[in-house]
């Protein structure tokens, strides 16, 4: 919620620039801001905002989308503001006529839908969590792209050769497979020798990450 003594900063974020729609609930005055994408201009932007809401005895709230960039400006602003993570996905689609995405476009529904009391949230997971996550999706892209080498191996196996693809995966299967390989001819041994190769690494590191994941699951 605000007070009409807030001042509402909402920010298109990009790398390079962002686009802010300050909005002063006081005065109702509305500007649109175009600046780059720095701590010193955010943090400039944020003591600018707090001294002007704090003359009136109000507070600061920076709305952003979760897309991106949310947990390095949070952790830049601190306890400065009051930080509101949008969850623009969930957010209600303009009428079609004006359904072309723009910055400006963007910060006035985030803005509007705020004000209505209506905006959706996004989940603001801790660092901890963002890092098991991202761990998680590390093991989960190994994974497929085993499948991946696996898939292509097998129907290669199935298209060229006659050796039997059961329990192909399995210790022995990797050294029927290596066998078959070293009989080839270039420049198939080659590109066979890599596939394998890739899939040995791949188990590596998959092994390296559930390891990882097993530890943190005891800790839990």
């Amino acid at each position: 919620m605000y007070t009409e003594k807030d001042i509402i900063l909402a920010v298109d974020y990009h790398d390079k620039n962002m686009v802010i729609r300050w909005f002063n609930c006081h005065t109702g005055e509305e500007n649109i801001l175009k600046v780059e994408t720095t701590n010193l201009t955010i943090l400039g932007l944020i003591d600018k905002a707090v001294s002007e809401a704090s003359r009136v005895g109000g507070r600061v709230i920076w709305i952003m989308e979760s897309t991106t960039g949310w947990a390095r400006v949070k952790d830049l602003i601190g306890d400065k503001v009051s930080v509101r993570v949008a969850n623009v996905l969930q957010m209600p689609l303009p009428p079609k006529a004006y359904r072309r995405k723009t910055d400006k476009v963007d910060t006035g529904r985030m803005l509007r839908e705020f004000l209505n009391n209506t905006l959706p949230y996004a989940h603001q997971a801790p660092i901890s969590i963002r890092q098991i996550r991202r761990l998680v999706a590390a093991r989960e892209d190994l994974v497929s792209r085993r499948t991946a080498l696996r898939n292509w191996i097998d129907r290669f196996l199935a298209h060229e050769a006659w050796i039997p693809r059961t329990g192909l995966w399995s210790g022995k299967g990797m050294i029927r497979l290596q066998q078959f390989i070293s009989s080839l001819p270039e420049p198939d041994q080659t590109v066979l020798s890599l596939k394998q190769a890739e899939l040995e690494q791949l188990e590596t590191w998959l092994s390296s990450i559930q390891k990882k994941m097993i530890a943190i699951c005891h800790r839990w």
